[in-house]
């Protein structure tokens, strides 16, 4: 059962997140932040006052676990992210029946955990960071 996706809307492209009796392709610790700029105004003998200038991007986060063993090739998962990544590809990021807007992928560190014998990657561990694609 397909329970969302990051990508554009399209099924050959997107890392679609889903559970099946056949395949698990989901994430784990996912973090939304939200943040704002500040900057401090001193005034000789009182305390700064600190004044808002303007709301920074949103950032996400989360962990994924490709694996061979859950149904998943994934090596062509993280080629399909290193691929949004390169590009800029603004992507969706929808969770259900539920868009959380418009982002680029800023980063995938991972870790090959395991390996066949020549040499296809038969596990990995990535974290995708997300930024805010503001229009």
């Amino acid at each position: 059962m397909k329970v969302g996706y990051l990508g554009i809307g399209s099924l050959a492209t997107d890392v679609i997140f889903e559970v099946s009796s056949d395949v698990i392709r989901t994430f784990t610790n996912m973090k939304m932040n939200k943040k704002v700029s500040y900057t401090t105004h001193k005034i000789h003998g009182h305390k700064a006052i600190p004044e808002m200038t303007g709301l920074d991007a949103d950032t996400v986060t989360f962990e994924m676990l490709l694996s061979a063993y859950l149904g998943v090739n994934p090596q062509k998962e993280l080629d399909k992210l290193e691929t949004f990544m390169k590009e800029g590809t603004i992507c969706d990021l929808v969770l259900g029946d539920k868009t959380y807007g418009t982002w680029v992928i800023q980063s995938i560190p991972y870790n090959i955990e395991y390996i066949y014998r020549e040499g296809d990657i038969t596990q990995a561990k990535c974290t995708v960071s997300l930024i805010e694609a503001v229009m």
